[in-house]
């Protein structure tokens, strides 16, 4: 069978779980959208065991494969621990649609969300890179190694055609290079290198230090560990997409590919931001202005 040229043959998924709640989220939220990818060309890396004691997890992955994460970068390790598994069956002429737990709990991904990312990833040919993009104030370049860019995917959901993924020579996870991005310790002054443009530095930095992610904290020496994890990822989620990119087509954002499923899209999250402050006392403003970095989580 084929879905918009696209031949089920052509076309694995690696899932990386964490957390039994999320992961069963994840599988439904994978056997429901993706129905049109083979059981047996889905894998879920579990980066933690206690997955496989959770009855639900294992019913959800009935006809898939199952490989033990080593979570030694989060889902960076994880898919490409995938990834190696699946790749002696499939050869290297497939594409892979690459995501992790978080894609419906940090973001409810609504039904525009899903069409446009289904649409987009059945109608892109082989060379193609897709998912939600994120950008520096303005669209301003950065680099990163030396490459210059205007913007990155988001990888708690992204699909990488066949030449994409054998333009990376299938290889999604860049620990040496991640390393060098990003020395860590507790100044943020010397957290990333220079390696990094100052620009895509000091806008990191914010994310990661100044409350522009829920997760955020200032600096110190009890979190420098697992912020530098954290910032490795982050580099290797832009590594992946300049890497990936075709140098004519670019990446291809879903929303920008079908604007007015994105304006569905945001019409929705301003409806869900009402509900849900409708009882704490900030107004439709504050909340609006509270929710600004969304588009940053992964």
């Amino acid at each position: 069978m084929n879905f918009g040229g696209r031949s089920q043959a052509s076309t694995c998924l690696v899932l990386v779980g964490y957390t039994p709640a999320q992961t069963l989220a994840a599988l439904d939220f994978c056997n429901r959208l993706f129905f049109w990818v083979p059981r047996r060309q889905r894998i879920m890396t579990a980066n933690c065991p206690d997955l496989l004691r959770c009855n639900g997890i294992v019913r959800r992955l009935r006809g898939w494969r199952l490989t033990l994460g080593s979570n030694l970068q989060h889902e960076f390790s994880g898919w490409q621990e995938g990834l190696d598994v699946l790749r002696p069956e499939m050869g290297d002429g497939f594409g892979a649609i690459l995501l992790n737990d978080t894609v419906n709990s940090h973001r409810n991904f609504s039904l525009p969300r899903r069409a446009a990312f289904l649409a987009s990833t059945l109608q892109s040919p082989a060379s193609g890179l897709v998912g939600f993009t994120n950008r520096l104030a303005g669209g301003a370049p950065f680099t990163i190694d030396g490459e210059i860019s205007r913007g990155w995917i988001s990888t708690y959901l992204l699909y990488l055609g066949a030449e994409a993924l054998s333009r990376v020579g299938h290889r999604v996870w860049y620990p040496e290079l991640n390393e060098i991005c990003v020395p860590g310790g507790a100044d943020p002054g010397t957290f990333f290198s220079e390696a990094v443009s100052e620009n895509l530095r000091s806008h990191l930095c914010r994310w990661l230090f100044e409350r522009g992610w829920y997760g955020s904290e200032s600096l110190r020496d009890s979190n420098a560990a697992a912020f530098t994890i954290k910032a490795r990822s982050i580099v290797n989620e832009i590594l992946l997409s300049i890497r990936a990119r075709h140098p004519v087509c670019g990446l291809t954002d879903p929303f920008e590919q079908y604007p007015r499923l994105g304006q569905w899209d945001s019409r929705l999250k301003r409806w869900r931001m009402t509900l849900a402050d409708f009882g704490s006392g900030r107004s439709g403003r504050e909340a609006a202005s509270a929710s600004g970095t969304e588009w940053r989580l992964r």
